[in-house]
């Protein structure tokens, strides 16, 4: 396939003061400062008389390329000028990023020049005083470093014509615009050229541009007339199918803007601007990539959008305490460098996707207090580096404890609570020997207790309360010499306490009410018992 940068479309845009001819055109003085700006056009090619075009169609653009501009005013066409000064931008991106240099000529060869920080072109007070031919100021040449996507828009900002004496004159940009648009003959933008488009193509063909229905999208080899050379150059490209060229940061950044309401966010410093990410609230980057983006109680609302999936070197996603809804986007799991990720208190529904299972950097998962439903998903056992874990307060997580979760050696917070898990608590969570903190509780738990759990030695808080729990306490629990909270109540447990619980000597919170469950009247299980500041409880009659 010969490279599509062949095809060129040229979009018209004619201004009813443009004729054709411009030596016939009347001109206009510009000193006045009461007179409405004029009109810049830009364009891409110089036509002979000129057609001034300031929205062009242009391929996307790769690295090595160069953007060629003309630049005309027609209304001061033989009116001594000395110069002129136009700011560019690419809306989305940091200019510099993907322009590397800026050169060009006007029509006394002056060069051009760049601001350090702005993309400034100047080539003003020309020592003599010249009369641009039809009102033609020059060309510039914007060397493309890197590759700007397809549906990129290079746009001019502001814009001036220096006139004999000091002052300047500011001209009209707002029509000059030129977008980057890859993949002709893909009419219908579905990254697919097919039947649909040839539809399409055949539907104007034969159109001239002073047809009501002429598409200059259509007319491959911009004559003006949609004919058979642009149906040849379409069948060469008939059947291709593309991808989409890969999100930039920026890209992905303007996309959760505008998924999640951000003109409603509380702080949203820079966001949207040309200023470096790296001063967007919330963002930060390093080497030019956004590592960690923090937006926590900043009143987003809307969905999460699957684009953030594209921030390849992001470590901590931190979206918490908002009013996101929506389901997770499985594409988070492409985040393999994250670290962080907290959802919490927001109100996403649907079910946990089990793509979040890639995430083998992850440190800390915070979903609580949201509204996902159906099962844990096992895959979440492979986050081999987790130390937190956090999916209580959902109330609608349903199905088992997934034993896999066992494999999470690392873990040392495991909180489940408030949902309506069901099934055994899997005697493989003994395993987790890092565990300082089990919350189970409220729930629909049933069986009895595994004796496994006597075996996290390190744990220091255990919630099994208000679920369906049967059989007596196991002994095994005794060995948890660093537990400081255990709660047993609400539950369908019975019997006497067992003696080993004495051995927990750092325990100040025990509860196990409103179940069958007592506390022996041995002397010295009732001294421990007394010991223990906040209890509830019956003693064995």
């Amino acid at each position: 396939m010969r490279p599509f940068a062949i095809f060129i479309f040229i979009l018209l845009v004619e201004q009813a003061s443009a004729e054709p001819n411009a030596n016939k055109r009347t001109a206009t003085h510009f000193t006045s400062s009461n007179q409405s700006p004029l009109q810049l056009y830009l364009d891409a090619k110089i036509e002979t008389p000129p057609v001034f075009n300031n929205i062009q169609n242009l391929p996307k653009q790769q690295a090595g390329n160069t953007i060629r501009l003309q630049l005309f005013v027609p209304e001061v066409a033989r009116q001594p000028t000395h110069g002129y000064e136009i700011e560019l931008a690419l809306p989305g991106e940091m200019f510099f990023d993907h322009i590397g240099s800026l050169s060009g000529t006007n029509w006394t060869g002056s060069s051009l020049y760049s601001g350090t920080s702005t993309p400034i072109l100047s080539a003003l007070f020309i020592s003599a005083y010249v009369v641009p031919d039809n009102g033609y100021l020059g060309q510039v040449d914007l060397q493309v470093t890197r590759s700007l996507a397809s549906g990129s828009t290079l746009i001019v900002k502001t814009a001036s014509i220096a006139s004999p004496g000091t002052q300047q004159t500011p001209l009209d940009v707002s029509q000059a615009v030129i977008s980057f648009t890859s993949f002709p003959g893909d009419f219908d933008k579905d990254f697919d050229i097919d039947f649909a488009d040839f539809l399409l193509f055949t539907g104007v063909y034969g159109l001239t541009s002073l047809d009501a229905e002429y598409n200059v999208l259509m007319d491959l080899d911009s004559s003006g007339v949609i004919n058979f050379a642009d149906f040849l150059a379409f069948v060469e490209i008939y059947g291709t199918i593309y991808s989409p060229p890969p999100a930039t940061d920026r890209d992905v950044l303007v996309a959760l803007y505008n998924a999640t309401n951000g003109i409603n966010w509380r702080t949203r410093t820079n966001w949207l601007s040309d200023n470096d990410l790296s001063t967007w609230y919330g963002v930060t980057t390093s080497n030019n990539r956004v590592t960690s983006l923090d937006l926590e109680e900043n009143n987003l609302t809307g969905r999460i959008p699957v684009e953030l999936g594209n921030l390849s070197n992001l470590t901590t996603l931190r979206l918490a305490w908002n009013q996101l809804s929506g389901s997770v986007p499985p594409a988070l799991g492409n985040l393999s460098n994250l670290r962080q990720l907290t959802l919490s208190y927001n109100q996403l529904s649907g079910s946990i996707p089990p793509e979040l299972g890639n995430l083998t950097n992850l440190r800390l998962l915070h979903f609580s207090n949201n509204q996902l439903s159906g099962p844990i998903p096992p895959e979440l056992g492979k986050m081999s580096n987790l130390h937190t874990l956090y999916l209580n307060m959902n109330w609608t997580l349903s199905g088992p404890i997934p034993s896999e979760l066992s494999n999470l050696s690392n873990l040392t917070i495991l909180f489940l609570s408030e949902n309506q898990l069901s099934g055994p608590i899997p005697p493989e969570l003994g395993n987790l020997s890092n565990l300082t903190a089990l919350w189970i509780g409220i729930n629909q738990l049933s069986g009895s207790i595994p004796p496994e759990l006597g075996n996290l030695s390190n744990l220091r808080r255990l919630n099994l309360d208000k679920n369906p729990l049967s059989g007596s306490v196991p002994s095994t629990l005794g060995n948890l010499v660093n537990l400081t909270e255990l709660h047993l109540g609400t539950n369908q447990l019975s019997g006497p306490l067992p003696q080993s619980l004495t051995a927990l000597k750092f325990l100040n919170t025990f509860v196990f009410d409103n179940s069958a469950l007592c506390a022996p009247l041995d002397p010295a299980f009732q001294t421990w018992l007394q010991g223990i500041s906040r209890r509830s409880g019956s003693n064995c009659q």
